[in-house]
């Protein structure tokens, strides 16, 4: 397929396609100043200079509609919607997290184009298939939205969903040229971003699959120094995009996701093959272990940036190579040159010196502390006595603190086993004096030890009180001993006291059941510190009065109950006991749970709750609406009305996407129509692709009833078949449920298209080229003139008699009913159609040969034939439409003699005989379609022959083949195929 172009202004094609959400507004140089340093720019220093000061100039660029993301191409990520899940690359089974870390690969940069003028280029595709992608230019990107261009283009067709836009979609050729423009007539100046994009837009539709190696060659825009001078490393890509591009040492850098370790020196060597460091970072990837061959990356990298090469053969297999790559990753290891020496000499040495018994991970602590310390005597004393991770991670988490108090807090570790737990579990940022405390006060550390023993929030802060801590501590002594209810006792005096109600809990201590509600609600976050005394006493008429209720209708765990107390708290009516003893399952209190949160009806909550006794899965589709955003107003319009929730049912059943506008108003009067014609397909995927075809032409006002009635069944599979071709695309849809003469047209191209087996890329060329020849009332096109088209000459020319079929029917002027039964959407229109198409190719050589051998009488002969072909479409109507008077191979063969007469008469000689021949195949055709077959079929279905009542037809149907009566398990279509 071509790939696709859109083109217009920044706020047409964004209007377009529904995402004008970007466009921004009310935005000024603040809201620029954070992609300043994060824009990718392509290009030489002088050039990113002025990409910066001209985008800080508020006269040169406007600052009030930014977009993040706009000045280097990335707000293009935006035009399909914000939602991974509909990303137009992604597959429908696709997991969105693995689809974008690992299927797909994407560029974005800046650039400045001729004259000054500031740009952007974005590109993003598929891993595994480079044939599926999308991208764009955007010029002037410091201009308003109507003034800056954006040229966009597909490998699929995208479809508008506001066409209010006036934007217009058109195939283009494969290639770069669509984007930047030809020679004569550029649209980018810039010769290193074109030699870019051709070097990454192939000649047969697809991009590069290493085309990502390109964003290599780009800077994070800086004007503080920190961008390198990178002109001779551009002009070495100019030169040869397409040699970057195949080099195994970017690749690598690629593969290995170290790009953020590059330099421009280091990409030069890279493009020198001869160079070590080239041949170093090839090696890697020919590791088995990537992990290992990541680590040796950075190292590399990292060694080579600061002229430390020669390093790496040292460092490259040490034991601690892991922890020393994580140093750099955390920039511990120093800037300059000497720095890095020194702190790379210090890791082995320290690494080697500590004790034996400690785990990588702990030295690995321990080394981080050393890196971020003074590196005194006294420091590194403290390091050697460390004998485990949570002590290395105390002294990492301190050092602020001092060296005479981490020499402290180690004596103190080593005296109690459980403190140094303790003290690594406290936040980094806890005061000096707070952590002395905790590890000087041993009821305090001892308190604390409980606490995280058995899983309980420690409110640290709380704990630190005198006066709360003296209060506090008896209970939790109890944990010496523990078991569920002390624990439960524990945790919810603490949660209690810290929101001020220690009296409420000294008063109900000995209530269990109540205790143990209240740290339930507390884990479903029911209860909140706002109205918290009144909840409290809410919930202990809960307890006593709803609960006993609830637990007569079946029994509940603690997790359901503490979830019915919560919507006790907030419901908003007075008959509670009407509503909460029905629940019964989690997912119907979930729902509930949600819709107590917007509705304050009661009488509504009551009638939902009716529907989910009668729909068991009912609330859990409807959370399935929550969790796609729909709000509550509309979650509970559909849940209260059968209609609507079964609607919704029948498209989560298909996996088929939808709003709640499709539900309550478009899809809404077609419900039960819908339904009973899904349910009618037998075929799981074709169900699914008529669903998102029907709601695809609801939102289009294209869906009528007429097509969901029984006997448009045929009508349906097409219309199905069209959405698995060609998903979504608005322009064949609408063509293909029309009422008039090119819809008819068109729907008798498509079955032809669909009764072959094709790939989908085959099918959805055909269907481009059907429509082009339709809509264009032209054939030009049905040439096989491309690659593409040779591939699939033999059905294109099969599509080309089919038009010329229909160009000759037209002419005919048929019988209306002849006309009805072609444009039908029944198995008797289109055996109709596939017998028309052997007439007319019958017919169209006769008229030939009669023209070459007898020209005078060739046109005498004419108006004869054409009453000759409307004679034979008659009786083709009145067998196909049963009439009884041509179930005899006599019957037929006086009809066809009738319209035989006419025409023969007209000829003499040698031109008749010629045309009685062709007439004879015409006839034998018709004998064994209309005749012989059917008593085949009623021969398979009641065993005997005599359906015809005469020796010759039941003789004539004996001698068919056995190939065709074996066809008659096949379609009409097949049978059609084979004789």
């Amino acid at each position: 397929m071509p790939p696709y172009l859109i083109r217009g202004t920044y706020k047409e094609v964004f209007t377009a396609f529904g995402s004008d959400f970007v466009l921004g507004g009310g935005t000024n140089i603040s809201t620029l100043e954070p992609d300043f340093e994060r824009s990718t720019f392509m290009g030489t220093l002088e050039e990113c200079l002025l990409h910066l000061e001209t985008w800080k100039d508020a006269e040169q660029s406007d600052h009030e509609f930014y977009t993040q993301g706009n000045m280097f191409g990335a707000v293009l990520k935006m035009l399909f919607g914000a939602d991974v899940y509909a990303h137009p690359l992604k597959k429908a089974e696709e997991d969105p997290e693995n689809f974008t870390n690992n299927k797909l690969a994407s560029i974005d940069f800046g650039f400045v184009d001729k004259d000054g003028q500031l740009a952007a280029f974005h590109l993003e595709y598929r891993k595994d298939d480079p044939g599926q992608w999308l991208a764009g230019i955007i010029k002037n990107t410091n201009k308003k939205p109507e003034e800056r261009e954006v040229l966009f283009m597909t490998s699929f067709e995208p479809v508008i969903v506001n066409p209010a836009a006036r934007i217009q979609i058109r195939s283009v050729e494969a290639g770069a040229i669509p984007l930047m423009g030809d020679d004569d007539a550029p649209i980018i100046h810039n010769q290193l971003v074109r030699n870019i994009l051709q070097a990454v837009f192939l000649k047969n539709g697809r991009v590069h699959p290493d085309s990502d190696i390109v964003e290599q060659f780009t800077q994070l825009a800086n004007d503080k120094g920190g961008y390198e001078e990178n002109g001779q490393l551009l002009n070495s890509l100019q030169a040869d995009v397409g040699k970057a591009l195949a080099n195994p040492g970017l690749k690598a850098i690629k593969e290995l996701g170290i790009t953020g370790y590059r330099s421009v020196a280091s990409m030069q060597k890279c493009l020198k093959k001869e160079n070590p460091f080239y041949q170093q970072l090839a090696a890697l990837t020919k590791l088995n272990n990537k992990t290992l061959a990541i680590q040796r990356g950075i190292l590399l990298l990292f060694l080579d940036s600061a002229n430390l090469s020669q390093l790496y053969s040292s460092y490259s297999k040490a034991v601690f190579l892991p922890a020393l790559t994580s140093y750099i990753k955390e920039n511990m290891m120093g800037k300059t040159a000497d720095e890095i020496r020194e702190n790379c000499n210090q890791v082995k040495t320290l690494w080697s010196s500590l004790d034996k018994s400690l785990s990588s991970a702990t030295k690995e602590t321990i080394i981080a502390a050393f890196l971020r310390s003074s590196k005194s005597p006294l420091i590194q004393n403290c390091l050697h006595s460390i004998r485990n991770d949570s002590e290395a991670k105390v002294i990492l988490n301190r050092l602020r603190d001092g060296e005479n108090d981490l020499q402290y807090y180690l004596d103190k570790m080593h005296g109690c086993y459980y403190l140094p737990s303790v003290l690594a579990s406290q936040p980094t940022t806890m005061e000096r004096d707070q952590f002395y405390r905790i590890a000087d006060d041993q009821d305090l550390h001892q308190a604390i030890h409980l606490l995280q023993k058995n899983g309980i929030e420690t409110y640290t802060e709380l704990l630190l009180d005198p006066a709360h801590f003296q209060r506090l501590k008896p209970f939790i002594s109890e944990l010496n001993s523990p078991d569920q209810d002390k624990i439960a006792k524990v945790s919810i005096m603490l949660w209690l006291s810290n929101h001020g109600q220690f009296d409420h809990f000294y008063t109900h201590q000995n209530h269990i059941d109540y205790l143990r509600l209240l740290k339930r609600m507390v884990e479903i976050n029911a209860l909140k510190g706002k109205d918290l005394a009144e909840n409290l006493q809410k919930t202990r008429v809960f307890l006593e009065e709803i609960k006993p209720k609830i637990l007569e209708t079946g029994t509940r765990n603690e997790k359901a109950i503490a979830s019915l107390a919560q919507c006790y708290l907030v419901y908003p009516g007075d008959s509670p006991l009407a509503v909460l003893p029905r629940l019964k399952d989690e997912s119907q209190i979930r729902l509930l749970q949600f819709l107590l949160r917007h509705e304050k009806n009661e009488a509504n909550l009551i009638s939902l709750v009716d529907q989910l006794q009668v729909y068991p899965k009912l609330a859990e589709q409807l959370m399935l609406l929550f969790d796609k955003g729909i709000g509550a107003d509309d979650i509970m319009a559909i849940g209260m009305e059968p209609d609507k929730h079964q609607l919704m049912s029948l498209l989560q059943d298909h996996r088929v996407p939808y709003n709640a506008n499709d539900i309550c108003n478009l899809l809404l009067p077609f419900s039960a129509e819908l339904q009973t014609a899904v349910q009618a397909e037998p075929n799981a995927e074709m169900r699914k692709c008529f669903l998102q075809a029907s709601l695809s032409l609801a939102r289009n006002h294209l869906l009528s009833h007429e097509l969901l009635k029984p006997e448009a069944q045929l009508q349906r599979q097409l219309i199905a078949n069209l959405q698995r071709a060609v998903p979504g695309n608005s322009r064949y849809s609408s063509l293909a449920v029309g009422g008039d003469a090119k819809s008819h047209d068109f729907k008798l191209l498509l079955r032809e298209i669909f009764s072959n087996k094709l790939p989908v890329s085959g099918q959805k060329l055909l269907i481009e080229e059907a429509f082009t020849a339709i809509t264009a009332s032209t054939m030009d096109n049905l040439q096989p003139d491309t690659d593409a088209k040779k591939k699939l000459a033999k059905p294109i020319s099969r599509m080309r008699t089919q038009m010329t079929t229909l160009k000759h029917l037209e002419s005919l002027q048929l019988e209306q009913k002849t006309l009805d039964l072609l444009k039908g959407q029944d198995a008797a229109g289109q055996k109709f159609f596939r017998m028309a198409m052997f007439i007319e190719e019958q017919c169209e050589q006769m008229r030939k040969r009669l023209e070459k051998t007898n020209p005078q009488k060739y046109q005498k002969m004419l108006s004869h034939e054409v009453n000759y072909r409307k004679a034979l479409y008659g009786i083709l109507h009145d067998s196909l439409r049963g009439d009884g008077s041509l179930r005899s191979k006599e019957a037929l063969n006086k009809r066809l003699e009738t319209a035989e007469k006419p025409l023969l008469d007209a000829l003499e000689g040698d031109s008749r005989k010629a045309y009685r021949q062709g007439m004879r195949i015409i006839a034998n055709f018709f004998s064994i379609l209309l005749i012989g077959i059917p008593n085949l079929i009623h021969h398979r279905h009641t065993g005997n022959w005599t359906f015809f009542s005469t020796p010759r037809s039941r003789e004539t149907a004996q001698t068919v083949s056995k190939k065709v009566k074996d066809e008659i398990e096949s379609s009409s279509e097949n049978i059609q195929n084979k004789l």
